[in-house]
């Protein structure tokens, strides 16, 4: 018995070894599962995220420390950059860097590095180093995005009110460059109900197109800087306003952008009436300051600020302010509550015909429900 025991061992020995290495089979499985890589087809831009889930589709643009990734099941879904483990790119990306490099290449990230890959190099960039990423080339030639709010206010008893408030934005930005378009209507009318008479009592358009060119993170020409305006109730048929501008970034992170500019350009105004021996056309150099303020200082509400100041001759006006500040609240993805405040004032206002001079200051308070595409 006893020699019996020396050859075939223990048997609760043999149990339990057989027990362990049960055990570690097991965990060797599910490490290896969570670990394992997909097959990363080429059609496919790949991420990972730290929690070791994989999602195939679509990269977008990694902007102020958000990627932003279009997934056939998931839609367009938004991740912070810190919880990105892993990216991996079909197509060449445009990535800006902090000490303003511009390269071009295949995106490979992995374990905090960035590596942009051609035939001829390879370039490897630290994680805190990188700024931005985009598309160079695809479908998507950059970041677009766009925005429209609409606010409308109704009045019924003695008299019939209505107006409206239209806005409408679209930007699009790469590593390098920014351009948006901007368009502003305010409209209103009233109707007196015993005669039918219509009234308009508001009636001004604004649209505005800008493209900046990036030196370095901080510093930026604004190339391209056109606004049309028209308000008759300003006694303003149409203004257009060319310019260039140098501008700074002082903040620009997930939750704030700050930044000012100034610049020469030239102004066009058409009057809707003036005086008998006063132009109907008057033109003027013009230098313009201005500064905006994108603050999300709570989780999905923000405080905004735009405002310009523009210095021209006595004939149009002296000087011109415009001010749209509020506060956006977002209660659900893709859609926004906006409050503002906008003020359009003219230092010295050319005096109509019968010699009137309109008011210095129009303001209004819109309330508005955005939707962000």
């Amino acid at each position: 018995m006893k020699n019996n025991r020396q050859r075939y061992g223990n048997p609760f020995t043999g149990l339990l070894t057989s027990g362990l290495v049960a055990i570690t089979m097991l965990f060797a499985a599910q490490t290896s599962a969570q670990e394992a890589i997909p097959d990363l087809q080429d059609d496919w831009d790949w991420v990972k995220i730290t929690s070791d889930e994989w999602l195939k589709g679509d990269f977008i643009a990694m902007y102020k420390d958000v990627l932003e990734f279009e997934s056939d099941n998931l839609g367009t879904v938004e991740i912070d950059w810190e919880d990105v483990a892993e990216l991996y790119t079909k197509t060449y990306q445009s990535v800006r860097t902090t000490d303003g490099r511009i390269l071009t290449g295949y995106i490979t990230y992995k374990d905090g590095q960035l590596s942009v890959r051609t035939a001829e190099f390879t370039t490897s960039i630290r994680r805190d180093e990188l700024m931005s990423l985009a598309p160079e080339q695809g479908n998507r030639s950059g970041y677009w995005d766009a925005k429209v709010t609409l606010g409308l206010d109704t009045q019924n008893g003695n008299t019939i009110q209505y107006s409206e408030t239209v806005t409408a934005t679209v930007k699009r930005r790469t590593a390098s460059s920014r351009m948006q378009l901007d368009y502003i209507l305010n409209y209103g009318e009233s109707t007196d109900r015993d005669t039918d008479v219509q009234t308009v009592t508001s009636d001004s358009v604004r649209l505005r197109a800008i493209a900046d060119y990036y030196l370095d993170p901080k510093w930026f020409i604004r190339f391209i800087d056109y606004e049309y305006f028209d308000d008759a109730f300003q006694n303003i048929a149409r203004r257009s306003t060319y310019g260039v501008k140098a501008g700074y970034t002082v903040v620009d992170t997930a939750t704030m952008d700050l930044e000012f500019l100034a610049g020469p350009g030239y102004q066009i105004t058409e009057f809707v009436a003036v005086e008998a021996d006063a132009p109907q056309e008057n033109e003027s150099k013009a230098f313009t300051v201005e500064t905006a303020w994108d603050w999300e200082f709570i989780d999905d509400f923000s405080y905004i600020l735009n405002y310009s100041y523009t210095n021209v001759n006595e004939s149009l006006g002296e000087s011109l302010h415009h001010l749209e500040t509020g506060f956006e609240i977002e209660p659900i993805n893709d859609f926004t509550i906006n409050f503002t405040y906008y003020v359009d004032r003219t230092e010295k206002p050319l005096p109509l015909s019968d010699g009137t001079i309109p008011e210095k200051d129009d303001t209004r308070f819109v309330i508005s429900i955005g939707y962000e595409i």
